[in-house]
């Protein structure tokens, strides 16, 4: 996000009035999911804004962000061939896919690995994901540590290099979401339904259930130029 404020000047305060070195800044995608899915060390966290703001991608105020050590010079994000060039396109094939059904379907075991009973201990060394332990909860009693300096180091980890959230779920495996075709439903499925619908209906307005015009609740109303039409609860009009 150093490529939009406020982050920017968040970036140059915690490197001491400057930008990183370019070769440790966001500058490819390519790069960075080469260096995740190769290295131990290197570990990128996709943020909300990665799926809603394109601008994230742009170096539109022309920061001097620096050249790496090949000889690049860091400016925009270099993105994949599918964007067409454009982080617009990025990001919206990004939310698409963040909204599909795949990724619905699928989210439980993203939520047992970051909430639930495989964020910490044996269920998490088998799936790959452990971190320092000054990002877990309760990990450190800041107040026990002498030292100062030790204290302050314990400090600036926690806040700048990520924390991981309270685990909510220990034992057990968060659910899965049942597919779109299982899980939805109309809310009216007959006229029957509808005349059972709960709702308020002044008597001097709409005819109380003793009149002849009682034709129960009213649940859609349409106004025109000259008129207004109501939709009643047994689908007369």
């Amino acid at each position: 996000l150093i490529r939009q404020e406020p982050f920017t000047t968040m970036a140059i305060e915690l490197q001491s009035g400057r930008f990183d070195c370019p070769d440790r800044l966001f500058f490819d995608l390519a790069s960075s999911w080469e260096g995740c899915m190769t290295s131990s060390s290197d570990f990128k966290e996709l943020v909300p804004e990665f799926f809603c703001l394109p601008e994230m991608f742009l170096n539109t105020n022309r920061f001097p962000l620096g050249q790496t050590q090949s000889g690049r010079t860091v400016d925009d994000v270099g993105l994949p061939p599918w964007a067409n060039g454009s982080a617009f396109e990025f990001v919206r094939i990004q939310r698409e896919a963040l909204e599909s059904e795949y990724v619905s379907q699928n989210l439980h075991h993203w939520i047992d690995l970051v909430f639930g009973f495989k964020q910490r201990g044996e269920e998490a060394e088998a799936a790959h994901n452990l971190f320092h332990h000054l990002s877990y909860e309760g990990a450190v009693d800041l107040d026990k540590i002498a030292d100062e300096v030790d204290r302050a180091a314990a400090e600036s980890h926690i806040q700048n290099f990520g924390q991981t959230p309270s685990q909510l779920l220990q034992t057990l495996s968060h659910c899965e979401r049942y597919s779109q075709e299982e899980c939805w439903k109309p809310l009216i499925q007959s006229a029957h339904t509808a005349t059972q619908l709960r709702s308020f209906t002044p008597p001097r307005q709409f005819g109380n259930a003793n009149s002849e015009f009682a034709k129960g609740p009213v649940i859609k109303v349409f106004a025109l130029s000259d008129s207004v039409i109501a939709v009643y609860g047994d689908m007369s009009v």
